[in-house]
C-alpha cells in the first residue's frame, strides 16, 4: 500500500468556495432584485391605470350630479313660476275669499303673537301666582305626613284583619261574636282612605 493520496489542507480552498458562494449569492440577489423591480413597475402601471380611470369616473359622476343639480333647479323655478301665476289666477277670480282668509290668518297670527308677549294682569301677578305657589309648597310640606299616615293606616287595617282571622279562629260564643261584629264594622269604618 502506498500512500499517493495527498492531502489539501481545507484552509487554502476556503477564499475560493467562498468567492463562489458570494458569486452565487450575487447572482440569485440580482435576479431577485430584478423580479421586484419589474413586479413593482407592472404594479406602478397598474396603480397608474386606476387612478386614470377613478378620475375619469369622478368627472363622470360630478358631470352627471352637475346636470341633475340644474335640471332639479330649472324644474323648481318653473314650479314657482306656474304657483304663482296660477295664485295671480285664483286672487282676481275669488277676491273677497283671498281677503276674508288673509284677515283671518293675519288675526290668527296677531293673536299669537300677543298672547306670547302678554304681561300677566295685577291680580295673576299678585293674588294667582303666590297662592298657587303656596299651594305647591304646602302640598310638599304635607306629602311626607300623608304617606305616613296612609302607611299607618294600612297597618291598622292589617292588624284590625289579623285580629278578625284569630277572633274567627276561636270558635266564638255570643260576647266574641259581638266583638268580632264590632271590630268588623271599625275595619269598615277605616276604608275613607
Amino acid at each position: 500500500m502506498s500512500a499517493d493520496i495527498q492531502t489539501v489542507p481545507p484552509i487554502p480552498q476556503l477564499p475560493e468556495v467562498a468567492k463562489d458562494f458570494a458569486r452565487q449569492a450575487s447572482d440569485e440577489a440580482n435576479e431577485t432584485a430584478q423580479v421586484v423591480y419589474n413586479a413593482a413597475k407592472h404594479t406602478a402601471q397598474e396603480v397608474e391605470e386606476m387612478a386614470g380611470d377613478i378620475t375619469l369616473a369622478n368627472k363622470d359622476v360630478a358631470k352627471r350630479v352637475s346636470d341633475s343639480a340644474k335640471e332639479m333647479y330649472h324644474s323648481a323655478v318653473l314650479k314657482a313660476e306656474d304657483t304663482l301665476a296660477t295664485s295671480q289666477e285664483y286672487v282676481r277670480r275669488n277676491p273677497m275669499t283671498f281677503v276674508l282668509g288673509s284677515v283671518v290668518l293675519g288675526a290668527a297670527i296677531g293673536y299669537m303673537i300677543i298672547n306670547a308677549r302678554r304681561k300677566p294682569t295685577f291680580g295673576e301677578r299678585f293674588a294667582d301666582e303666590p297662592m298657587l305657589s303656596m299651594r305647591d309648597a304646602i302640598r310638599g310640606a304635607f306629602a311626607p305626613v300623608a304617606h305616613r299616615v296612609h302607611e299607618g293606616y294600612d297597618t291598622a287595617r292589617e292588624g284590625v284583619g289579623k285580629a278578625m282571622d284569630q277572633v274567627h279562629r276561636l270558635r266564638p260564643t255570643r260576647t266574641v261574636e259581638s266583638l268580632s261584629n264590632r271590630i268588623g264594622r271599625a275595619a269598615h269604618n277605616l276604608k275613607f282612605w
